[in-house]
């Protein structure tokens, strides 16, 4: 399990994020949006030099606010192509953080959005949310889709064992 220790006597905690992802190898990733009769809307955005940013602040996840991304490959689709799921275990406020910094490198970042932040005492251990990640080096979203799925099963399956970060491949 991933936790950090602050080095205050007191702090409030508006983010908790689980290591960022190496995403150099995708070049766009298809974010779940919507509103009400038009629900999960899959938008895909191609990276860009900077950062694209999402958040939900309404503190609950819903169709609207959905707490996962798919990164792909030119010209992946549903069942060709890498992709690589990702979704964060968390009935609450998050924060997703895609960048493609200057030297061209990318990464993804998603973690808990706290609404007021969180007072923490000194030393005192955080977790963060576990962050589930579907793997498809060449069998499209809907493998990417699977592999994640089969990683929530398995820690449904055994919950003691549930690590932080969670990865399948398809």
């Amino acid at each position: 399990p991933t936790t950090s220790t602050l080095r205050t006597p007191r702090a409030a905690v508006l983010w908790l994020c689980a290591p960022a992802l190496c995403a150099s190898r995708y070049d766009a990733l298809v974010e779940v949006s919507g509103r009400w009769t038009d629900e999960f809307v899959l938008r895909r955005a191609p990276f860009a030099p900077g950062t694209r940013a999402r958040h939900n602040r309404l503190g609950r996840t819903s169709h609207e606010h959905y707490p996962g991304v798919v990164l792909t490959t030119h010209g992946t689709t549903h069942t060709r192509g890498a992709a690589l799921a990702v979704h964060l275990a968390w009935s609450g406020g998050h924060r997703c953080l895609a960048q493609q910094l200057p030297d061209g490198r990318r990464t993804l970042m998603l973690g808990a959005a706290l609404r007021d932040g969180v007072g923490v005492q000194l030393n005192a251990p955080l977790r963060t949310p576990t962050l589930f990640v579907g793997v498809a080096p060449s069998g499209g979203t809907n493998a990417a889709a699977h592999a994640l799925h089969d990683v929530a099963r398995a820690i449904v399956r055994a919950p003691s064992a549930a690590p932080t970060v969670a990865a399948g491949s398809g």
